[in-house]
């Protein structure tokens, strides 16, 4: 608990060693909570500097759950460097986990590039004859005007991918388990 706190005492810290600090926690702590608590806020603070911790963490980590907050930072990276990162996770990552993980921030982005990608998706579907399930429970959350893409945008997806989404999320009727594709 108390190095958890000092993570984030670091993470507001206006010290510049607090970043190799926090980059120091991500790789070598021995708590999978503290090292994915590091993750978390380094994304966030730290930009292209924690980049490198970052991608070690998805490739490296013994824990899924790690690997999860590691793909929520790259999220997080400012101007949208990290949405060539996810998608090369969401591409080859040998963790299903990870990969959803990768997918789900991919759309959550403005990005070009993460709508591009699921074209691709729409593509593979395609050629191996599987259909495209995507998760938008999140999809109807969103502040300031912004959209978030839907797979169904990309050209060719409503062929071969539905979409679930819920009432539970965006209306607030948490366990009323009320959904629709």
């Amino acid at each position: 608990a108390v190095r958890d706190r000092a993570v984030f005492a670091l993470s507001v810290s206006k010290e510049p060693e607090a970043v190799d600090a926090m980059i120091q926690a991500a790789r070598n702590d021995k708590s999978a909570h503290v090292r994915g608590q590091a993750l978390f806020w380094l994304g966030q603070k730290a930009g292209r500097k924690a980049t490198e911790a970052i991608t070690e963490a998805i490739a490296n980590d013994p824990e899924t759950e790690v690997k999860r907050r590691a793909v929520f930072a790259l999220s997080q990276l400012p101007k949208d460097q990290g949405i060539p990162l996810l998608i090369q996770v969401a591409r080859s990552n040998r963790n299903p986990a990870v990969r959803k993980q990768a997918m789900f921030w991919l759309g959550q982005s403005k990005d070009a590039r993460a709508l591009a990608f699921f074209e691709e998706i729409v593509q593979i579907a395609r050629r191996y004859q599987v259909i495209v399930v995507h998760d938008f429970a999140y999809g109807h959350i969103t502040f300031d005007g912004f959209l978030h893409p839907s797979f169904l945008q990309a050209p060719g997806a409503k062929e071969v991918g539905i979409e679930f989404h819920t009432l539970s999320k965006s209306y607030n009727m948490t366990g009323w388990r009320i959904g629709w594709v």
